[in-house]
């Protein structure tokens, strides 16, 4: 069982859905931020990580195209490298594969004692959990006009940063959806285009 599963073993339990929905419900007002952010502000942003991430995936393609155009020749290097290669790996082979095999037979025994033992362990502290979780309410009860609060602190934070970027931010997306085509169709095409026979 893989790490995060083990952590939604703990999230299933009842003392992690008691927890789960105690963060859940002190952090709403600030996660409903999101859907109160002025257009402009989340558009901004939405830029910010969308140009880059798509100049990333140009570049990521391009090296990709650069490997295929040059295919032939790193082709002919592993040729002559695999006479002297070859007989080398083919006796590592031999003597690492029975131990990679034991080896993962014993990572899966293990794996599966620790699954069994979190499940047992998680009964079995159930009801040590549960004074945990009604502290927490009760702490959360304390916490939560203060997370009102901060939300509403952001959210007047977030209007006065809109109000005072909008004259630089409305022709910064003006400009944007001018050339959202253009820089879609760059981003699009390939950095090699194919022959034509």
């Amino acid at each position: 069982m893989s790490v995060l599963m083990k952590f939604y073993a703990f999230g299933s339990s009842k003392a992690g859905k008691a927890v789960s929905d105690q963060l859940n419900e002190l952090f709403r007002p600030l996660v409903d931020l999101k859907s109160e952010a002025p257009e402009e502000i989340s558009e901004a942003i939405r830029l910010m990580f969308a140009i880059p991430g798509s100049i990333m995936m140009k570049v990521y393609r391009t090296l990709k195209d650069m490997e295929k155009q040059s295919s032939g020749n790193f082709e002919q290097v592993l040729k002559a490298l695999a006479a002297y290669l070859d007989p080398a790996l083919v006796k590592v082979s031999s003597l690492v594969e029975p131990l990679l095999h034991r080896l993962g037979a014993k990572i899966h025994e293990i794996d599966e004692e620790m699954t069994m033992r979190l499940y047992q362990s998680l009964e079995s502290m159930e009801e040590e959990l549960s004074f945990y979780v009604k502290r927490m309410e009760e702490i959360r009860a304390d916490l939560q006009p203060l997370v009102e609060e901060v939300a509403k602190e952001c959210k007047l934070g977030m209007e006065t940063l809109n109000k005072n970027l909008k004259p630089y931010l409305d022709p910064l997306l003006k400009e944007a959806d001018k050339y959202r085509n253009a820089f879609t169709e760059w981003i699009d095409d390939p950095a090699f285009p194919p022959k034509q026979s």
